[in-house]
């Protein structure tokens, strides 16, 4: 009988090995020929699963004119990522009972008198009325150092409110500058200390850290922005404006660790860990979509997903919770505006979430037809399967390469890239040959194959 017990633990041993295996390599092609296709220097991605890594891997060139690849330890920019880390340390301040949801921002920040009514809440929740900002104020002009955030204000602090506090939801930057405003002065040190306390050291996050203007850090990607010749430099400005908005440095390494410690209460208390994962309301009781920071959603099989992009100078950066499943992801990428959304974690979760059975055959290796429709018109192309692999012609500009064929369920599922991110098409069988929908994450316009 002990024997038969450990004949069958190695068996199953061996199974999830292999399925492992086939996991890592089927998603290590599918990021190989991504960084070519959508036109990224470097690249990195990691995944957990019940708060354990089970993928972790770069790829391309984090210096490119110095032929330095990127590893798993570069750092990146990662924008708007930042705003995560802003309302988790507040939502933990909430719990050390230092600040409250009602509190009013004139409690903690001197403000005109009709800032007086927004509620910190509302800046967390990106309810508060207070405008997001423009295009044209990321420029060289953010070059001045600013010691406490309350001296970055005057940007927007005398400006007309877009509504009143709680009316809509409008997502603003600003809005989170002011409640780290409100953090600083109510901690009485800097908002980067107060996250680095109460966040970073707690979640061991030891790559994570605000990008100071003209320091070197060891590790740190060079950024790009696309260009006809290739790439060119994307240097940066002083983020001192804006820490609580944007402007650290991370790794999608770090950013898990963040995830797993909101999953595991590491971070927030489970009762208060839905002031994140929920969505937020308005005055007359209507659900925004988002929680405090989070946008909130579904993925293509209606399971719940809390999640949030981030964009910076040269770099671009998500990451993605399924809150239930007790996955994290997330990915960086150092050029500017690099195809990396929703759909792309999505697609990749289903790897780790058993969605998939990979294997040859599940379409017969031949040329399809296919009619669909693409921007408003009528399209027709082709389609060629080859094993596990092939081409579509004519879905978008220039051929897409397929990276893998797979079984989801009772749909077949084909993932395929662009330059504009990855693409999906769910087919059944019938008839005439194939059926269904496409879409960059989810299901959205018909689909015929024959």
């Amino acid at each position: 009988m002990k024997l038969k017990l450990v004949v069958v633990f190695f068996t199953a041993f061996g199974f999830v090995n292999a399925q492992n295996k086939q996991i890592e390599q089927s998603v290590n092609k599918l990021f190989d020929s991504y960084i070519t296709v959508a036109n990224i220097p470097g690249l990195s991605v990691c995944v957990s699963l019940n708060g354990n890594i089970v993928y972790n891997a770069a790829f391309g060139y984090s210096d490119l004119n110095n032929k330095i690849k990127t590893t798993d330890s570069s750092t990146f920019r990662i924008g708007s990522l930042t705003k995560l880390f802003t309302a988790a340390t507040f939502v933990e301040l909430i719990e050390k009972g230092a600040l409250k949801q009602n509190d009013f921002i004139a409690g903690h920040v001197t403000v005109p008198e009709k800032l007086r009514v927004i509620k910190l809440g509302q800046l967390a929740a990106n309810t508060s009325g207070i405008r997001h900002y423009g295009t044209h104020e990321i420029t060289s002009q953010n070059d001045a150092t600013h010691k406490k955030l309350e001296s970055a204000l005057s940007r927007f602090i005398n400006d007309s409110l877009l509504f009143y506090p709680g009316d809509k939801y409008t997502y603003s930057s600003y809005g989170y500058v002011l409640l780290g405003a409100a953090i600083e002065n109510q901690q009485q040190k800097s908002f980067n200390r107060v996250v680095d306390s109460v966040l970073l050291k707690v979640a061991e996050m030891k790559h994570t850290y605000p990008e100071l203007l003209g320091q070197k850090n060891p590790g740190k990607s060079t950024f790009y922005y696309p260009s006809k010749s290739g790439f060119s430099l994307a240097t940066g400005e002083d983020y001192s404006y804006k820490w609580p908005a944007g402007g650290y440095l991370s790794t999608p390494n770090d950013l898990v660790k963040f995830g797993n410690g909101l999953l595991n209460e590491k971070l927030v208390s489970k009762n208060n860990l839905p002031l994140l994962f929920n969505s937020q309301t308005t005055n007359d009781g209507k659900e925004t979509g988002s929680g405090y920071a989070f946008k909130i959603g579904s993925d293509c099989k209606g399971r719940k997903v809390v999640f949030h992009g981030g964009e910076s100078e040269g770099a671009r950066a998500f990451l993605l919770i399924y809150p239930e499943e007790k996955l994290v992801i997330s990915i960086c990428a150092n050029v500017f505006r690099a195809p990396i959304s929703e759909g792309e974690a999505e697609t990749i979760a289903g790897y780790f979430l058993n969605d998939y059975v990979v294997e040859k055959g599940i379409l017969p290796s031949k040329p399809f037809k296919f009619i669909t429709r693409n921007d408003g018109r009528d399209i027709e192309g082709d389609l060629i399967v080859d094993g596990k692999k092939g081409i579509i012609i004519g879905l978008t500009r220039g051929e897409m390469p397929i990276l893998d064929i797979v079984k989801d369920k009772n749909e077949i599922r084909i993932i395929a890239l662009s330059n504009t991110g990855i693409i999906n098409i769910w087919l059944t069988q019938d008839k005439e040959g194939y059926k269904g929908k496409w879409g960059h994450g989810k299901p959205m316009t018909d689909f015929k194959m024959m």
